[in-house]
């Protein structure tokens, strides 16, 4: 499964609003976050089939400790393994780019995809907050 929708460290929206620990703007959207899977989405938990992979494709969805924890969270709660990019990431591109953090149910993480400029990108946002 593929969500394409608008992220930030450590959250993956879904749909048209927000919803962060139960809480709704009143749209009617989640968010996904290392605390918080909307019950609505985690229903979704028995339909995923034996090796499926869930993408998150939310703009630096993965980034920093806050975005692996919530991949880990994910990934845990969901019981399948999920990825989601660092770097902002392109609409309509059924894929990630650039680097990403994949996780599986156990809570084990990799990171995927990282070359030296990506790493020389990571440093430089991080200086800019």
């Amino acid at each position: 499964m593929y969500i394409s929708d608008h992220g930030h460290s450590g959250h993956q929206k879904i749909g048209g609003g927000y919803l962060v620990e139960e809480k709704s703007d009143g749209v009617g959207a989640t968010w996904i976050s290392r605390y918080n899977i909307a019950p609505k989405f985690l229903a979704l938990r028995e339909r995923f089939a034996p090796g499926a992979v869930l993408t998150l494709g939310g703009c630096r969805a993965a980034e920093g400790e806050m975005g692996v924890g919530m991949v880990r969270s994910v990934a845990r709660q969901m019981g399948v393994t999920v990825r989601a990019g660092v770097f902002r990431q392109a609409l309509g591109v059924w894929s990630l780019s650039g680097p990403a953090v994949r996780c599986d149910p156990s809570g084990a993480c990799v990171a995927e995809g990282w070359s030296v400029m990506d790493r020389y990108r990571a440093q430089q946002q991080a200086k800019e907050r």
